[in-house]
C-alpha cells in the first residue's frame, strides 16, 4: 500500500508478506511470527543527500545477493533459514560522494533454547557503500557488517565482523558479471550468508565464546550470465568457501562449486536449458572429501525470451553421481544407500 500525494514525489509505502504453515498436528497459522516482511517506508523526504528512503519493521528478502543456478544465499543480514525474520530499521540510497550509503540495524532471534526455551538474539548492524562507478559499466560494493548477540539466560555474549568487496559489471554480451570477495569471524562467521549463527545457543561459557570469535570464513563468489543474441543465453557461477571453526564446533571444510547453463530459445515462448554442475567439498574434520557432478535438461514454457523471464513452466530430468565417501549424506532418504540417482519432475516457477 502506497500513499503518495506530494507533487514532488514524496512517498509513504507499507508492505506485507505472510505465510502459512502446517505443523506437525495437520494445525496451520497465521500471525505475527509468520510475517517473513512488514514494514514501512518513507521516500523523496528531501532532496538532500539524493533520494534516502527511511525504513523501519521486519524485513526479509532486502538488497540480498545470491548464486541463481544453485540458489545460494551468500550476503543477506536479513534473513536466516529456520528463522527468517530480522526487525529493526534503516536507511537507504544516501548519496555521499561517488556512490551511495546504505545503513541498517536488526536483530534476529535464533531458534529457541532447548533448556530455557528461550529466543537468543544477534543483533547485525550492516553498511554498505555501493554503486561506486569505476569502469565503463563497472560498479563497486564495500560492505561491513558487526554482530553482537544478547541473551537473558546462561547464553554468552560474543560478537563478530565482516567485511566484503563487489564488483558489478553491466553489458557482458547482453548480459552482466557479478564478483564477491567476503571474510567473516566471530559471530559474523557465516561472512553474510545468515544472519544468525545457528550455534549461537551452544555458546554456554567463556571459553566457548572464545572459541567462536575465532571462527572464520572466506568465500569468493562469481556469477555471469551472457545473452549475445535472441537464440541463446548462458548463465555461470563459481563458488570457493572456506570454514575452520575447529575449536568451536570442530567445522574445517573447503567447498568449491562450478556450474554452466546454456539455454537454447526455440521460440518465443519455448526454449531448452542444459545445466552441469560440480561440487567438491573436503572435510578435514570428518577425514572425508569427494565430488558431486549434476546433469539436467528441461524444456521450458515462458512468456518471453530471456534467461530471467518469468513465470516458467518447467519439464526436467536431472542426473547425479557422487563419490562413495558421501553415500548416506546426500540425495536423501530415497538414495541413501545408493551413489548416484535419477530424478525427473514439472516445476512452476515465479518471481515477485
Amino acid at each position: 500500500y502506497k500513499i503518495n500525494s506530494d507533487p514532488d514525489g514524496a512517498y509513504f509505502h507499507m508492505e506485507a508478506m505472510f505465510t502459512v504453515r502446517s505443523v506437525d498436528n495437520g494445525s496451520s497459522a497465521m500471525d505475527f511470527d509468520n510475517a517473513e516482511e512488514f514494514y514501512i517506508e518513507a521516500g523523496n523526504l528531501t532532496s538532500k543527500f539524493g533520494s534516502p528512503k527511511i525504513w523501519g519493521g521486519r524485513r526479509m528478502f532486502l538488497e540480498r545477493y545470491t548464486t541463481d543456478m544453485n540458489d545460494f544465499v551468500f550476503l543477506n543480514t536479513t534473513f536466516a533459514d529456520g528463522v527468517r525474520w530480522a526487525d529493526g530499521g534503516g536507511i537507504r540510497d544516501i548519496a555521499v560522494g561517488p556512490g551511495l550509503l546504505d545503513l541498517k540495524l536488526v536483530r534476529v532471534g535464533s531458534d529457541r533454547d532447548i533448556i530455557t526455551g528461550e529466543k537468543t538474539y544477534q543483533t547485525n548492524f550492516d553498511v554498505r557503500f555501493d554503486e561506486i562507478e569505476v569502469n565503463p559499466g563497472g560498479r563497486v560494493m564495500l560492505w561491513g557488517l558487526v554482530s553482537t548477540s544478547s541473551s537473558k539466560y546462561d547464553i554468552e555474549n560474543t560478537s563478530g565482523f565482516a567485511v566484503g568487496f563487489a564488483h558489478k559489471q553491466a553489458d557482458t554480451w547482453g548480459g552482466n558479471n557479478r564478483f564477491m570477495i567476503q571474510y567473516g569471524v566471530g559471530l559474523a562467521r557465516e561472512a553474510g550468508h545468515s544472519s544468525v549463527d545457528s550455534s549461537l545457543g551452544q555458546v554456554r561459557s567463556t571459553g566457548a565464546a572464545d572459541d567462536l570469535e575465532d571462527a572464520k570464513t572466506f568465500r569468493i563468489t562469481n556469477q555471469l550470465i551472457v545473452e549475445p543474441n535472441d537464440s541463446f543465453g548462458m548463465a555461470t557461477t563459481l563458488i570457493y568457501e572456506s570454514r575452520e571453526s575447529k575449536k568451536f564446533d570442530g567445522t574445517d571444510q573447503l567447498w568449491l562449486s562450478a556450474g554452466i547453463r546454456p539455454y537454447y530459445f526455440i521460440s518465443d515462448y519455448f526454449r531448452i536449458p542444459i545445466e552441469l554442475g560440480v561440487d567438491y567439498v573436503d572435510d578435514k574434520t570428518a577425514g572425508t572429501s569427494g565430488t558431486l557432478v549434476k546433469a539436467t535438461i528441461a524444456a521450458e514454457f515462458a512468456l518471453t525470451r530471456g534467461v530471467w523471464s518469468r513465470p516458467v513452466i518447467r519439464m526436467y530430468v536431472t542426473h547425479a553421481q557422487w563419490s562413495d565417501s558421501f553415500v548416506g549424506q546426500v540425495g536423501g532418504v530415497v538414495f541413501q544407500e545408493d551413489n548416484d540417482g535419477l530424478t525427473a519432475g514439472i516445476q512452476v516457477e515465479t518471481w515477485w
